[in-house]
């Protein structure tokens, strides 16, 4: 991350190591990874004692703001509640640049919040419920009984795209490659099920090789008609092999006539042109 930032990051997790309300600490996002770098924003979790998160979150913007040169933006993100709550700040100092500010009460925390942590993200575990929660996380909440199910939806919304596309629904075009990604991606989930997933622009990004990333990466690149015309062969044969690898990982039976059947009507359809 930018020094500064970095300056202002460790600086808040000194104070608030110091405090007692502040039981607990680690660092998502690309904070501490080998992905980090100067672009890279931070994205710390702070965990409140239950009575004292009220008066903790009052407090924070004043701890905060000492510590920059001025505070542009202290934005709440949607979804904050009584339990947890996230800040979006841009500040000076004198660069701009953004803090995301994530506290939760102690109640609130569970093993499914570290998902993907590794132990060097953790900033400070004052009672230890860091260092249990690890131990007890659940490792992939992926599982073959979805594979066959996004099996099929890839390809029934197979045999919808030529439709839109002959109707030139771009719209419609770019909600199915959307469908299609999600479904290959739950299929690598199925490929890869000893690995921990959750956010999946970290996860492609870390865990696909380059090509495999080229072949996700297909579904995003196209807007028209007669772009998806070029890939979607390409696409359709990436998914299919993965979703056959998944099947046999898995000892599930694929569904060769399902594949084949939209295959034909794909091509009979003539909209790859």
């Amino acid at each position: 991350m930018h020094q500064n930032l970095r300056k202002v990051f460790d600086k808040t997790v000194e104070i608030f190591a110091d405090d007692l309300r502040v039981i607990g600490a680690w660092i998502g996002g690309s904070g501490n990874a080998a992905t980090e770098d100067v672009y890279s924003d931070v994205d710390p979790i702070f965990i409140i004692r239950d009575e004292d998160f009220n008066t903790f979150d009052v407090e924070m913007r004043s701890v905060f703001e000492p510590l920059v040169d001025e505070i542009i933006l202290w934005w709440p993100e949607r979804g904050n509640n009584d339990m947890v709550k996230n800040y979006a700040i841009l500040f000076k100092a004198p660069e701009l640049l953004q803090y995301d500010m994530n506290i939760m009460r102690e109640s609130a925390f569970s093993s499914g919040w570290l998902v993907s942590t590794q132990p060097e993200q953790i900033l400070f575990d004052k009672t230890g419920i860091l260092r249990q929660a690890m131990e007890n996380r659940i490792k992939s909440v992926h599982s073959p009984e979805k594979l066959l199910y996004n099996i099929e939806l890839f390809w029934v919304y197979g045999y919808i795209i030529p439709k839109y596309m002959l109707r030139n629904q771009t719209f419609k075009i770019v909600y199915t490659q959307n469908v299609f990604f999600e479904c290959h991606l739950e299929i690598l989930h199925n490929l890869m099920p000893e690995v921990i997933w959750d956010w999946w622009p970290i996860n492609v990004h870390r865990l696909l090789t380059p090509e495999k990333q080229v072949e996700m990466h297909r579904y995003f690149a196209n807007a028209d008609r007669e772009s998806v015309a070029k890939v979607l062969p390409a696409e359709l044969d990436a998914f299919s092999a993965d979703a056959r690898a998944a099947c046999a990982k898995h000892g599930l039976a694929y569904p060769d006539k399902l594949e084949s059947e939209v295959r034909a009507f794909i091509e009979k359809s003539g909209c790859l042109g």
